[in-house]
Order: structure tokens, then sequence, then C-alpha cells
């Protein structure tokens, strides 16, 4: 409380990064397993998370994510030594939520450390290969993905075209096209 001429007015003090609004310290606050998305995770979530193959093996973590607002293309890029990232289509990785209380996703890749290594790649931190259609269309191909606009969602028209509900959704994920 802050006495301001004799009358006693609340006032809320939050930490800096934690804006408070009127109102909002009375709201509860969700947190924990019960508040997460089933469907949807926070790119904190993959950032930093480590990649495992379909052996359970660890094949990398997530460096950073890279996106095509144009495009509707996001790639997770993964340090596969000698400085390099692979970079790997988000619908090429199974995604869930996990159990624990130390990351909030698991992600798997149907890669081994080989096939991962040996997928299209790039110096670290240097997206331009992105910008040329023909790399992607590599990559694409090197996760066995579709490689045409529509079935990527390349954009609102894409989406409501004739592919339907789940087309292009690759076997093996529980994610559809973006």
């Amino acid at each position: 409380m802050v006495l301001l001429a004799g009358q006693a007015t609340p006032q809320v003090i939050s930490p800096p990064h934690l804006p408070v609004t009127p109102g909002e310290a009375d709201r509860p606050r969700a947190s924990g397993p019960d508040a997460q998305s089933r469907q949807f995770f926070s790119s904190k979530d993959l950032v930093g998370a480590k990649v495992k193959g379909a052996q359970g093996e660890t094949l990398g973590e997530i460096d950073a994510l890279v996106f095509s607002a144009d495009k509707g293309q996001v790639f997770a890029a993964v340090g596969i030594g000698d400085d390099r990232q692979a970079l790997i289509p988000l619908q090429a990785l199974k995604i869930t939520p996990a159990g624990g209380l130390a990351r909030a996703v698991q992600i798997t890749l149907h890669k081994t450390k080989s096939g991962l290594q040996a997928s299209p790649s790039v110096a670290e931190n240097n997206w331009k290969n992105l910008d040329n259609p023909a790399f992607t269309e590599r990559i694409l191909r090197h996760y066995d993905l579709p490689t045409s606009p529509a079935a990527m969602g390349g954009g609102a028209d894409a989406a409501l075209g004739e592919q339907g509900a789940g087309a292009g959704t690759p076997r093996g994920t529980n994610r559809a096209p973006l």
C-alpha cells in the first residue's frame, strides 16, 4: 500500500519483465502441464530442444527457427558440426508435449545421424541460400515432403485450394502442412 495524503492506495508492483495492467493481478495465471496446448507450441519450447532419431538417439539441438511468412515455410536449424546447420522443415518433425518439467516438448525426426548430416545445410546462421527455390526444394525432397506451394500451405489461396484437409501431411507426423 502507498499512503498518499492520508488515503491508502493499493499498488501492484511487478518485476520489469512482467507488466501489470489494472485487474491483471486478480486474474489467475495458467501454468503447468494443464495449461499447455497439445497442438500448438511456442518457439521458446522448440529452440534449444533436443531432436531425437527414431531409435531415441540424440541427433542435435534446435538452434533457431527460420521462416518465410510469404511462403508459409518454417525450418528448424540444427547444428551438425563444422559450423554447419541442417535445415529441417517443421513438417518433418514429430513434435509432442513432453511429460516432464524440464522440457515442454519432445521432438523426433525419422532420420539417422548420418541422414541428418547428409541433408542440405548452410554455414551457421547464413540463411541466404533459402532465397533460392531450388535449395528449399532440395530440403523438402530430402525429407520426403511435397515441394508444391499448395501442398506446403503457400498462402491463403493454397490453403483453400483443392487439396482438402490433411492433404500433403507426411506419414508419421501429427502436423498439418503450414
